[in-house]
């Protein structure tokens, strides 16, 4: 299974790394990032992971919402089907406290 992380995706990565720098903690993206790849590595389609399927706006395709465990926290990792078969597409993370996309 092929994991292809959205720009979406990696930008909010960044900007909790920024925020947790500016509040004087050590950014930890690299580690939410590598949980997501754990967690993705046991299923071989978008099909077999098993999570509700959401549709969002501004999605052309249904996403599905994976609760990502790093550090005591729950993040919750949007996926959806990649451009060609066996690719798994992250559009968004979010950390617990923050609004969900739906």
């Amino acid at each position: 299974m092929e994991i292809l992380y959205r720009r979406s995706a990696l930008l909010n990565v960044d900007q909790y790394d920024e925020f947790r720098r500016k509040c004087g903690y050590e950014p930890m993206g690299h580690e939410i990032l590598a949980a997501i790849a754990v967690r993705l590595q046991a299923v071989r389609t978008w099909e077999e992971i098993t999570a509700p399927v959401y549709r969002v706006r501004n999605e052309v395709l249904p996403v599905k919402r994976l609760l990502v465990p790093v550090r005591s926290k729950q993040f919750k990792a949007y996926v959806r089907p990649g451009p060609e078969p066996g690719i798994i597409a992250v559009t968004h993370i979010r950390h617990p406290a923050q609004r969900p996309i739906e």
